[in-house]
């Protein structure tokens, strides 16, 4: 499946939630998030009237890693805040410690530049205002015999590309994705990672993300509530509240759910996430669910006692087990929910 990720950064608090708050809220979704101070990363407004992540100072980052792929194909409303004195590097693919590939921000220019194998390979003719907010695209095939390409979009427009290019770490892949603040502060909005296997394996263009909550139960809904009886009102939070949930000790147990959405426009793919955490001192896996004739689903391992919920997430571009894409009707007669595997 090409689509890999997601984040609109709608759910991990109003504005002005602070780096403390984020980083338990992130956790499961981002795999570190790291920052100067309190204050350095924060949820602020965003580019359609939601939400966005703002980075404030330097050395804070954020970092998704993901899997050994030759291709990765990022996007991204980008404004910037404030720039600093040179080149300095924003967005980062690693193989390991490697640097494959990476845009840097050029700040005397007000400009984004492309590096791969850590070398210079072109700047965008699109001068970023402060302010302005910009969509910006990438995408990287990496090859360590010279046979690389890279391309960048600035709101749909390819402003650098060139080829033969080798890596860095003598690899045919990156496997991890940062995004740092060095000194530039900046907002991002409206993320997507795609990778070259089949489906959305290239630029998906101008695109926002939006956010839904379950509107009703599905069946089965064989877990417990801790209160209530409605399961989606337990778990439909637009940020994370763990005073009420629904709960399990039954292997194979399924909760599942029905969202009412009402899209304008295309759906390129959906990303569907649940929280879940092991209580005492057992380690649990469960399963997120996307139920539609087929499944698509993923699974986690969740080791007891952890305090904060662990992310579950389940990215499907099309109708599972189909190249059919989602349109507001299939996604209201689908089913998502959870099974407690083990």
């Amino acid at each position: 499946m090409a689509l890999r990720f997601i984040d609109g950064f709608e759910t991990y608090g109003p504005v002005s939630t602070s780096t403390r708050v984020l980083q338990e809220a992130m956790s499961g979704r981002w795999d570190c998030l790291q920052s100067y101070a309190d204050a350095d990363i924060s949820i602020q407004a965003g580019a359609h009237g939601g939400l966005s992540l703002f980075m404030d100072s330097s050395d804070d980052y954020i970092t998704k890693t993901l899997d050994n792929q030759q291709t990765w194909v990022v996007g991204f409303w980008l404004k910037m805040d404030t720039y600093y004195g040179s080149v300095r590097p924003f967005l980062l693919l690693y193989d390991g410690t490697n640097k494959q590939c990476e845009i840097r921000i050029d700040s005397p220019n007000k400009k984004l530049e492309v590096w791969t194998d850590q070398t210079y390979r072109g700047e965008s003719t699109t001068v970023l205002d402060l302010d302005t907010w910009y969509f910006v695209e990438a995408k990287f095939v990496i090859d360590a015999t010279a046979s690389g390409t890279y391309e960048l979009k600035i709101n749909g427009t390819s402003e650098v590309s060139g080829s033969a290019v080798t890596s860095d770490s003598g690899n045919d892949y990156a496997s991890s994705l940062t995004i740092l603040n060095n000194y530039n502060n900046f907002y991002i909005d409206d993320l997507y990672i795609c990778d070259g296997t089949a489906g959305l394996d290239d630029f998906l263009g101008l695109c926002k993300v939006s956010v839904s909550y379950p509107t009703s139960d599905s069946s089965p809904s064989a877990w417990t509530t801790s209160t209530g009886s409605d399961h989606y009102a337990l778990v439909n939070d637009s940020e994370r509240d763990t005073s009420e949930y629904v709960y399990t000790d039954t292997n194979t147990n399924e909760d599942m759910y029905n969202f009412t959405v009402s899209e304008v426009g295309t759906i390129l793919g959906l990303q569907f996430g649940v929280e879940c955490s092991a209580n005492g001192s057992v380690v649990k896996e469960f399963r997120a669910i996307v139920r539609n004739g087929n499944d698509s689903n993923a699974s986690k391992v969740i080791m007891g006692g952890v305090e904060s919920p662990q992310s579950i997430l389940v990215a499907a571009e099309y109708l599972p087990g189909t190249s059919t894409a989602w349109t507001n009707t299939t996604i209201n007669a689908t089913d998502f929910g959870c099974e407690k595997v083990s």
